[in-house]
């Protein structure tokens, strides 16, 4: 449901809220635009691939996706109106905090798409990217994937892709950001 700048997920909302924060700015003046998106507390449940269990991270209207071999972690699209005149010159989000969910994880990897017409044994197998599993840090990096700008019908729009939640593959820890 759509409630002015505010989106709110079916059921119960975790009462911290992430900002996304558009900067605009024209040579005459500059104006901040700031849009709240609040999402559920993850679910985590198992998953099996390839005869491996993997721990998967669902949140309501933020399905799981991204590019092969990386996390399949949670995520949403925001497309924000840019105000007439204005240009979009950086995008950032922040938030209210963060809620470890804890360590041990094992999140699986995207996996390549196959079409429906080629049987189970002809999709190729579960692989994991290793200069993302291998890393010591978090995954995505950011919280957010500014995607680019579009005029739709006359409207400017800049598109952005809200990340979440973030995995550390050397622990497995998963962290949520309201």
């Amino acid at each position: 449901m759509v409630n002015s700048s505010i989106f709110r997920a079916r059921g119960s909302l975790f009462a911290l809220a992430a900002l996304l924060v558009l900067v605009l700015g024209t040579t005459a003046s500059a104006a901040d635009v700031s849009v709240s998106y609040s999402f559920e507390r993850p679910l985590i449940i198992d998953q099996e691939l390839d005869g491996i269990t993997y721990d998967r991270v669902m949140i309501p209207n933020a399905p799981n996706g991204g590019v092969v071999g990386h996390p399949d972690l949670p995520q949403a699209g925001a497309t924000i109106l840019i105000p007439y005149g204005e240009e979009v010159t950086s995008v950032s989000v922040t938030t209210d905090g963060s809620v470890a969910l804890g360590d041990g994880y094992s999140i699986a990897p995207v996996v390549q798409p196959v079409p429906f017409s080629l049987a189970d044994e002809q999709a190729p197998p579960v692989a994991k990217d290793p200069a993302v599993y291998g890393q010591q840090s978090v995954y995505p990096r950011t919280l957010q994937e500014t995607i680019g700008t579009q005029t739709v019908r006359g409207y400017r729009m800049v598109t952005v892709k809200l990340h979440p939640v973030q995995y550390n593959p050397s622990n497995g820890q998963l962290v949520y950001h309201p």
